[in-house]
């Protein structure tokens, strides 16, 4: 019996120092929201999903995008030094390292995506380790006034 208590302490002793490394002591790993830009077949609307960033196939990928952080209250404003272009092949990334305490009420942020030619892709996402979209794909639509000529 004093063997299985043993265990039992032990047990929990290890599950609070993996709880405590988890919520303060993993803290040399950068966090950071990275993800690729592509454009596919015909959608309503530009749209980002979260939990990986791989283009699908019959996607294509969508480089010198403007990938932005901006506070909720201020959306076309990009956060001073948050802000990247993705590469030839659609990927981005960029350092949350010393990003601003968000002033949303739900403490969020907005990822905004631009591109001449394309509608905006725009997400709020937390900036938690567990956030969903810190690793996305974004995909943009075409805009329905590419292509069509102005009238003289």
């Amino acid at each position: 019996m004093k063997m299985f208590k043993a265990n039992i302490i032990v047990v929990h002793c290890v599950l609070g120092i993996l709880a405590s490394a988890m919520l303060v002591g993993c803290r040399n790993s950068s966090l950071k929201i990275a993800g690729s830009v592509c454009t596919g077949p015909e959608y309503i609307a530009s749209f980002v999903t979260g939990g990986g960033d791989a283009i699908s196939e019959g996607h294509f990928p969508v480089g010198e995008a403007v990938v932005f952080i901006a506070q909720i209250q201020n959306a076309d404003v990009p956060i001073d030094g948050f802000q990247t272009k993705s590469k030839v092949d659609g990927s981005y990334s960029i350092s949350l390292d010393g990003l601003p305490p968000s002033t949303a009420e739900n403490k969020e942020y907005y990822l905004i995506v631009k591109k001449d030619g394309f509608e905006t892709a725009k997400v709020s996402f937390g900036t938690g380790r567990l956030s969903k979209y810190l690793r996305n794909t974004v995909v943009l639509q075409k805009s329905k006034d590419a292509g069509k000529k102005v009238p003289e």
